[in-house]
């Protein structure tokens, strides 16, 4: 197997790369394998160390039928210097797309970011870690602040800097944020009785760097996450518009890896986790519990039809329930749930989440649809429809039903 190597173009090569690039995936050997390899290419740029720079991966459909792609969300690239010094990183996608249907022969783009590290620079040669056949040569200058400390000693003139975005400078300081992720529904949803109105906010956060000593040693290390969701409850019908309660929910989470070996399975993930849930009350309007609990996922997708399907049930066992307060909760809320979602990629999607409990079965069901479809691809939100049925919606009417239909927006579902 050859490598095939790239070298970064000026503005007026640009053109001329991209006729090689399209030369080299026709009669590149990576046919013979399952799924398009990615070439990258690097457009014309200025790249320093420690400051984010793009890049193209292009996939190109060489089998002669149609092909439905889902471009990875991110790419783990390996970068190495002349001294053979390497480091492993992540390009996160600028934007997440959609499956796309490739025609035989046709290509398709996907642009990704990544920060590059402060301590690598001049010429480093970039690839993908599992795919050692798309590699690039990049030049990179170094950091202000270390090109400011050669310049002490050689007497050189400083190069110039530009940053491009807000984010450019703020990735010299937020170096981290390739590891934060959405992770529960983010919503805001308008009861039909409005004083059953809600919105959420939900994320989770990468504790161990994928690529650095102990991951690398101990790869299960990089699923240890910290995930925090926030479920408000908001009367919108009263003048003074009150919180009837909110639900804080931190907790210790870690999630495998893809577990599947079978085509028939797309893919199966385990997540557990410990929670700790509390509506930050004091005295008798107090409520609080704590739980750990297990979910494998099992998911299915049929390319062809982009149809997709997840089926994930949840085991709970309570530590620490607040017996004082709420000592019954678990009659109302349960040891067991199930998840289901299915859907078409970027279109609709239902989800069902349903909780069996001693006092009674609850379901919730949510609707959600991408406005963007409907609005010439503008609007980077989903037009949400819920249906609520259950006990224990919130902690402090835990042993009341709520039944309700809510409508809104939705940032992620």
């Amino acid at each position: 197997m050859k490598t095939i190597c790239l070298l970064r173009p000026s503005a007026w090569l640009h053109h001329i790369t991209l006729f090689a690039l399209t030369y080299l995936l026709l009669s590149s050997p990576l046919a013979a394998q399952e799924g398009p390899v990615p070439l990258l290419l690097f457009p014309a740029q200025e790249m320093t160390a420690g400051q984010s720079a793009t890049f193209f991966a292009y996939f190109h459909n060489e089998s002669s039928d149609s092909l439905s792609l889902a471009s990875p969300s991110y790419l783990q690239v390996e970068l190495t210097t002349n001294s053979g010094a390497t480091r492993q990183i992540r390009a996160q996608a600028i934007l997440a797309s959609q499956p796309v249907e490739l025609l035989p022969g046709q290509f398709y783009r996907q642009e990704y970011q990544l920060i590059l590290p402060l301590d690598f620079s001049a010429t480093l040669q970039v690839r993908l870690a599992e795919q050692a056949e798309a590699s690039i040569l990049i030049d990179v200058t170094p950091a202000p602040h270390l090109a400011i400390a050669s310049a002490r000693n050689d007497g050189s003139k400083l190069p110039e800097v530009s940053y491009h975005s807000l984010k450019d400078i703020e990735s010299l300081y937020q170096s981290y944020t390739a590891d934060l992720f959405t992770y529960e529904p983010i919503y805001f949803l308008v009861g039909s009785d409005p004083e059953k109105s809600t919105f959420q906010l939900s994320f989770k956060y990468r504790l161990l760097n994928r690529s650095g000593s102990l991951s690398q040693k101990y790869p299960w290390f990089s699923g240890l996450f910290f995930a925090y969701t926030q479920t408000s409850f908001w009367d919108l019908s009263s003048d003074s518009i009150p919180f009837n309660d909110t639900s804080y929910k931190p907790q210790l989470m870690f999630q495998t890896e893809n577990l599947s070996r079978s085509d028939a399975m797309a893919g199966f993930f385990v997540r557990s986790g410990l929670t700790h849930e509390s509506n930050g009350r004091d005295g008798g309007g107090s409520r609080s519990t704590n739980y750990f609990y297990i979910k494998p996922m099992g998911v299915f997708y049929h390319q062809p039809s982009r149809l997709g399907l997840m089926i994930s049930p949840k085991f709970l066992v309570y530590v620490n329930n607040n017996n004082d307060t709420n000592p019954d909760l678990p009659d109302y809320r349960g040891y067991v749930a199930l998840e289901t979602r299915i859907g078409r990629a970027h279109s609709l999607m239902l989800t069902t989440n349903l909780r069996f409990a001693r006092k009674g079965t609850s379901v919730q069901t949510d609707l959600t649809y991408p406005i963007d479809r409907l609005l010439g691809n503008n609007l980077n939100v989903y037009l949400h429809l819920q249906y609520s049925n259950s006990l224990a919606e919130s902690l402090i009417d835990y042993q009341q039903r709520t039944e309700t239909f809510r409508l809104g927006l939705s940032f992620f579902r």
